[in-house]
């Protein structure tokens, strides 16, 4: 930004518009189209809904009943489908994707909606990205909001962290509602031969738990053509009415159930657990190795919907301590229910999560198993005006949440200079770590009566908050970095002044991680704010792709550009060196025309 500040730059690198998504076409769209027009809203008739899976592998768009599957590198199409063109129906509208694997993702599960004229109204479909052709389709009676794979994803899993019942799926999905239900579906990939489409889609039954024969039941089920599922909400939601219930079956919050709609999933293999969210604003921790409930928020009036789940784990607490963040934001396209909420802002609250023991998995890491205790420990609210004048303002939308990936830290006798932190080979090498927490967000600027829309991506490390004494809320000075988090305001977004561009989703682009090491090893070095990485970022229209520098490689940029300058009246350069820890000890105490730098 020029001067010493907190927040830096996020520079634009790179500018790929995507193709246009064909709507009401009756043949799947073609996979190997590059990225050369322009998607837009569709004319203001559909919102455009998007994400990243695999922690940023791969991107997705879709706009009413079309998705399709992006390259974030390239922008290249990688597979993509229309719904309903085949059965004629007009309303279908995709809600939700992510990503199956395991290892590589090879194909994506996706949520449709097939209208509320539909009986049943939601579906899942599976869409090979080889072929970019639907190879199972599944009916429930409620529209699909929400999925992630527990089994078969993203994610590398034990399979005896789950219950015996679950260990035997080859593919394991977990979707959630509009009603407030919950299901597992065994996606069976193991089983070529079980082709399913939206002409025909495939039978369920439901799973027994507990279940000793559980494998033999499987196999006579996929012998008659049937995928086992399990029904979690059965004690939750019945009779028109849902309740939240609690890890002793009481109940929490209860209110009819078609005001109920599961806004996010996530499955997370340290707590071997799966994590529920509700738009009014409450959470659950499903435990997949007993089927129980192992926690539930209470119900709070006018809380914002829960977008988005990650998990850190601090390095070597004795304590058995996990990290659960949890987002609770409005998404692009949801509409506000009461005016109660209006004026608050997006929160992003982290809890501390206490468990009896942990279990070293090995090429897994760790398992925490019996939770013990859960408090939330620290919140920041998502607002606009970090490092700029002017005042927060309304809109305030978190657009990404997620962990970062990646191998043990870099030790601190690095050589100086940008030190590169790998991720680690899907089959070998070291267990990843999970230390990083990676946020984005929009928030308005109220200045001079008018409000601007202000981009972020933040980056928080969950050691360093541990150093700087565990911390409850966020507090920016301009005077000095945060030694646990880093902010940058992202620059050019194309489009959003006139709302003809929407920011749907970030994620860190793969393997682009690197910390800058001085000579001196100051305290500095090991803060987020020396952390420099390239991020995607995903739009209505296409795609972009920032370079988010370390403090110290801004400071030495800006010193750079300024050139002789810089020597002749050095003030300026000294100032910048010393906010990013360019500076040794003794170099602190003298003055500007007798500096070293420490670079």
């Amino acid at each position: 930004m020029g001067e010493a500040s907190v927040v830096q730059w996020g520079s634009a690198v790179r500018h790929t518009p995507l193709a246009s998504l064909t709507l009401g076409t009756e043949v799947p769209l073609s996979i190997s189209d590059e990225a050369d027009g322009s998607l837009g809203q569709n004319g203001g008739s559909l919102p455009v809904l998007g994400g990243f899976v695999a922690g940023g592998e791969l991107a997705w768009r879709a706009a009413g009943p079309t998705v399709e599957v992006i390259d974030p590198l390239t922008g290249v199409r990688k597979a993509a489908w229309t719904f309903g063109a085949i059965m004629h129906n007009a309303g279908a509208k995709v809600t939700n994707v992510c990503g199956v694997g395991p290892g590589a993702i090879t194909h994506v599960a996706i949520a449709v909606d097939l209208g509320a004229d539909r009986k049943p109204q939601g579906m899942v479909a599976v869409l090979s990205l080889h072929t970019s052709r639907i190879i199972r389709t599944f009916h429930f009676t409620y529209k699909v909001t929400s999925l992630c794979m527990v089994s078969g994803g993203e994610v590398s899993v034990d399979p005896g962290t789950l219950s015996q019942e679950l260990q035997v799926a080859h593919g394991l999905l977990a979707l959630g509602t509009h009603h407030g239900t919950l299901h597992l579906l065994d996606l069976a990939l193991d089983c070529k031969e079980l082709i399913s489409d939206e002409v025909s889609p495939a039978s369920v039954v439901q799973m027994s738990v507990p279940d000793p024969q559980a494998e033999t039941h499987r196999i006579q089920a996929l012998k008659r053509r049937q995928h086992p599922t399990l029904c979690l909400s059965d004690g939750m939601v019945g009779g028109n009415q849902f309740r939240l219930i609690g890890p002793d079956e009481n109940i929490l919050y209860k209110t009819p159930s078609h005001l109920v709609t599961v806004t996010t999933v996530t499955f997370l293999p340290q707590l071997a657990s799966l994590v529920v969210g509700y738009n009014f604003g409450s959470f659950q921790i499903i435990n997949l190795s007993s089927i129980a409930v192992d926690c539930a928020s209470p119900h709070e009036e006018n809380m914002h919907p829960v977008q988005s789940f990650a998990l850190q784990e601090p390095e070597n607490d004795p304590k058995n301590f996990v990290y659960l963040w949890i987002c609770r934001s409005y998404g692009l396209n949801d509409t506000v229910g009461t005016k109660s909420v209006i004026g608050r802002p997006a929160l992003c609250t982290m809890y501390a999560m206490s468990y009896e023991n942990k279990v070293w998995i090995e090429g897994h890491g760790l398992w925490y198993q019996h939770l013990s205790s859960i408090s939330p420990r620290f919140e920041f609210e998502a607002i606009g005006g970090l490092g700029l004048k002017g005042q927060a303002a309304e809109p305030s939308r978190v657009f990404s949440a997620m962990t970062v990936r990646q191998a043990t830290p870099v030790a601190a006798s690095a050589s100086s200079g940008a030190v590169a932190l790998t991720n680690p080979d899907d089959e070998s090498g070291p267990v990843p770590e999970w230390s990083l927490c990676l946020f984005g967000w929009y928030g308005g600027i109220l200045s001079h009566t008018k409000v601007s829309v202000q981009h972020y991506i933040a980056v928080f490390d969950i050691n360093q908050w541990y150093q700087a004494h565990m911390p409850s809320n966020l507090s920016v000075e301009e005077s000095s970095l945060c030694p646990y988090m880093s902010f940058h305001a992202l620059d050019q977004i194309p489009g959003h002044i006139t709302n003809k561009e929407a920011v749907l989703a970030a994620a860190p682009k793969p393997a682009s991680w690197a910390r800058h090491i001085s000579k001196c090893n100051n305290d500095t070095d090991w803060f987020p704010a020396s952390l420099s990485f390239s991020a995607h970022v995903l739009t209505s229209e296409g795609l972009m792709e920032y370079q988010c520098s370390s403090v110290q490689q801004a400071a030495l940029s800006t010193i750079a550009r300024t050139g002789p300058a810089a020597i002749v009246n050095p003030e300026h350069a000294y100032s910048l060196a010393s906010f990013a820890g360019l500076l040794s000890h003794n170099d602190l105490h003298s003055s500007p025309q007798n500096m070293t730098m420490v670079c």
